[in-house]
């Protein structure tokens, strides 16, 4: 549920072009783990990778107003966004 501190983050073509990539890898989770890290995807707007403690993707959203936005996915919700079963996602404001 959305409140002052979260908000919905649509699928763009920028984050689409994310899940692309990941999705070229053909990485196992195990595989992702042996190479995690916190910025191996950087685009205009977003930057993450693959947290091992987690067991998922963990990624920066910046929103226009500059303020910064936390969200994760899992190796199984990829396949889901290229088919458009999952259309956003909901991030929290980053908390340092």
């Amino acid at each position: 549920m959305l409140n002052e501190n979260t908000l919905r983050i649509d699928i763009d073509n920028e984050l689409r072009g994310i899940f692309v990539e990941i999705s070229k890898e053909a990485k196992s989770q195990a595989q992702w783990a042996e190479t995690e890290s916190g910025d191996t995807f950087q685009s205009e707007r977003y930057c993450g990778g693959f947290d091992a403690d987690e067991g998922e993707f963990i990624f920066s959203y910046y929103a226009e107003d500059g303020e910064e936005y936390w969200f994760h996915f899992s190796l199984e919700d990829v396949p889901r966004v290229l088919e458009y079963q999952i259309t956003g996602f909901e991030a929290e404001a980053a908390d340092y």
